[in-house]
């Protein structure tokens, strides 16, 4: 049987263009119709398109098909061995910034470092470090807590199961589970007073009792938390990220916000004062 170059390209993907560099290569050698002098690809041609093309998808380059194919010397078996241990490395990479981009999506927030490091940090170094710590493939829990987030942010709270419920709560310690109430009873008087706006100093009050709320569970962890950073940690939390989402389905996107715009308001004051 015999194929003409529109049938290859509409079945098959090969472009014109492609198929005249594969037959200037030698990959295949059709015959000219007597009649049209169409070019005609055999079965046999077919056959080697379907291998080059497989060729590609496993990421071959072009050099490396050649040599494959046309060098009878070069061993299939020795080719894909070394093809697959290039690929578990690709993976390997994918896997990483993978679970860096969960991460970001979970927390809705990227990755920083320090001001006073940018000058002399080399971004390969900043990178690795990334990939290392702030990826949620590192820890199985942290892995674990990361797809159950992702998997709750989608529905609203009150159609969690039961189970769901429980496997979000076995997350958090008795601390956690006290600074969560605490973060919702602030947020929810917060939006009670919302008609008041943002610089109405009973807001600002609430906020800042939100804030020292975050305060002293992060002094507990022996970390010094500013108004700005609260601003950055939790006030973005509210708009961006798989927490925002669930967010959203307590307070409602306007909620937060407002309330989002109540945490800027109370960290750029506190810097100035």
């Amino acid at each position: 049987m015999s194929y003409n170059t529109h049938w290859i390209e509409k079945y098959i993907g090969i472009t014109r263009k492609t198929l005249l560099t594969y037959e200037k290569k030698g990959f295949v050698k059709p015959e000219r119709n007597s009649v049209t002098d169409f070019r005609e690809y055999s079965d046999e041609d077919l056959m080697r398109i379907w291998q080059i093309k497989l060729l590609v998808e496993l990421k071959y380059s072009f050099k490396e098909i050649t040599e494959l194919i046309l060098d009878e010397d070069t061993p299939i078996r020795d080719s894909i061995d070394k093809k697959i241990k290039k690929l578990e490395k690709e993976k390997e990479k994918i896997e990483q910034l993978i679970g860096v981009a969960r991460m970001i999506k979970v927390t809705g927030r990227m990755p920083t470092i320090k001001m006073d490091r940018l000058g002399e940090t080399v971004f390969e170094d900043f990178l690795q470090f990334v990939k290392a710590n702030w990826n949620v493939n590192v820890d199985p829990k942290v892995s674990e807590y990361a797809a159950l987030i992702e998997r709750l942010s989608e529905k609203p709270q009150s159609e969690w199961t039961e189970d769901e419920m429980l496997q979000f709560m076995q997350h958090m310690d008795e601390t956690q589970i006290e600074m969560s109430l605490s973060i919702h009873k602030y947020c929810t008087a917060i939006l009670e007073s919302e008609s008041l706006g943002i610089t109405d100093l009973f807001i600002q009050d609430l906020v800042e009792q939100l804030y020292e709320c975050f305060g002293e569970f992060y002094a507990e962890q022996g970390v010094k938390l500013s108004p700005i950073k609260f601003w950055d940690l939790f006030g973005n939390a509210l708009i961006d990220g798989s927490s925002a989402l669930m967010f959203e389905q307590q307070y409602g996107k306007k909620g937060c916000q407002f309330i989002f715009e109540a945490i800027e308001y109370f960290a750029k004051n506190s810097e100035k004062n």
